[in-house]
C-alpha cells in the first residue's frame, strides 16, 4: 500500500529533527540525503547559464516534497530557519521543540524523546522515529 502524504511528512520530520537534534546547537544546511533521497553532484558554477551543472545523479522526485515538509516545520516554529542570501538556508531547533525532545519518555527505559528519535533513525525505522516525533510534540 502507498503511503499517505501524511506518513511521508511524519517519516521526513522524524529525519530532519534527529538530524537535527543530533547537531543541537548549531545551525546546518538540510539535505534531502538525510531522508534517504537521493541528490545529484553539482559541477562549478557556470557563469553563462547561471547555474550548476549536474555532473552524476538525479534529483530525487521526492525532493520537493521534502522542501514543504522543511519548510512547514519553520513556518509551525519547530525549526528555526536562518535566510542565508544567496544560500540555502541553515535551521536549529527551536527551544519548545528542544524542550519536547529533553523530556523523558515513560516506561521506555528513562530515555529522552531525543534520544530515542535519533537511535531510530540511525536504525532506519522510519515508522518508530515518526511516532516518537510525534508522541514528543503532542504530550
Amino acid at each position: 500500500m502507498a503511503k499517505t502524504n501524511i506518513d511521508r511528512f511524519d517519516e521526513m520530520s522524524a529525519a530532519i529533527v534527529a538530524f537535527l537534534y543530533d547537531r543541537f546547537p548549531a545551525r546546518e544546511y538540510v539535505s534531502p540525503e538525510i531522508a534517504g533521497l537521493s541528490v545529484p553532484e553539482y559541477g562549478p558554477y557556470d557563469p553563462e547559464t547561471g547555474g550548476n551543472k549536474i555532473i552524476s545523479g538525479e534529483i530525487d522526485p521526492e525532493t520537493p516534497f521534502f522542501g514543504s515538509t522543511l519548510s512547514w516545520l519553520a513556518e509551525a516554529e519547530v525549526l528555526s530557519a536562518k535566510d542565508n542570501r544567496h544560500f540555502s538556508n541553515t535551521y536549529t531547533l527551536t527551544a519548545s521543540t528542544m524542550k519536547c525532545l529533553r523530556r523523558y519518555s515513560q516506561g521506555d527505559g528513562g530515555e529522552t524523546f531525543g534520544v530515542m528519535l535519533s537511535e531510530s533513525v540511525r536504525n532506519g525505522d522510519k515508522e518508530a522515529a515518526a511516532a516518537i516525533l510525534n508522541q514528543a510534540l503532542t504530550t
